[in-house]
């Protein structure tokens, strides 16, 4: 087992990973995942974060990978000389799901997830570790240079965490250095927020933003398309005994594809 000192956010990754591991094991899955597999075997576990990690909660955080996958993928389909950032990205597996050598890749983390990264993988030519916050900015420099239509922002489960001002601060300076670019994000519903805020709070993981649909020129960005976690796959929320009642694009907290205007 890795020993590693992981507190509030960062520990969020080992739960998202249990979740791509788990959705390996089935004969079904939404996505095979053999590394998200094997790193799970080596994390520490943290008891206290079981009464959180439910069926729901499983299936809601592969659902979003399925769903980035897919637009990731046709991302990198569709461009030349493709870079992909992945803000928050810790011990996200997508490089080798979706293929290493098609792009070259960023996974940007704050320090103790990096450290984490390099004990179970290593760079290489098109794979690059960043160990800083994505609210800080300092990374842009790091950042492989292409053509910006070439570039591909993805928060995965990260944007919650940062507060609004800096989510702005930090979409303003990718549409200064990288306009053009795309901007993959998901975001909870208030309703959402609301409801679990205290027990994310416990885990000393505070939700600090959240977006509806109505939003996004607000925050400078042009929406592309928007896919529901809610109203996707809904086979696997029937197994898990979700009334489908409550499976509404409404209810459902979503994934945006974005586009990043110039400033």
């Amino acid at each position: 087992m890795i020993h590693a000192r992981l507190n509030g956010v960062s520990r969020t990754l080992i739960m998202t990973l249990r979740a791509r591991a788990s959705e390996h094991d089935r004969d079904d899955g939404l996505f095979s995942d053999e590394w998200s597999h094997e790193w799970y075997q080596w994390m520490p576990k943290y008891p206290d974060y079981d009464a959180w990690y439910t069926p729901s909660f499983e299936l809601a955080s592969n659902i979003r990978t399925a769903i980035i996958d897919e637009i990731t993928n046709t991302f990198i389909e569709e461009h030349d000389n493709p870079v992909i950032i992945e803000l928050g990205g810790g011990l996200s597996a997508r490089p080798y799901r979706l293929g290493v050598d098609r792009a070259e890749w960023v996974i940007l983390d704050l320090p103790p997830a990096i450290n984490i990264r390099h004990k179970v993988d290593s760079q290489n030519e098109n794979l690059l570790f960043v160990a800083d916050s994505a609210a800080s900015l300092n990374w842009i420099k790091r950042i492989p240079q292409t053509e910006n239509d070439n570039y591909l922002f993805i928060a995965e489960g990260v944007l919650m965490f940062i507060a609004k001002k800096d989510v702005q601060d930090m979409i303003d300076q990718l549409r200064v250095h990288f306009h053009g670019g795309s901007f993959v994000f998901d975001t909870p519903r208030e309703s959402y927020v609301e409801r679990e805020k205290d027990n994310f709070a416990k885990l000393q993981a505070d939700i600090q933003f959240f977006i509806d649909e109505h939003d996004f020129t607000g925050y400078g960005l042009k929406e592309q398309t928007i896919d529901y976690l809610l109203t996707s796959y809904p086979q696997r929320w029937a197994e898990i005994a979700v009334d489908s009642s409550k499976l509404t694009k409404q209810n459902s907290g979503f994934i945006a594809t974005t586009i990043l205007p110039k400033a």
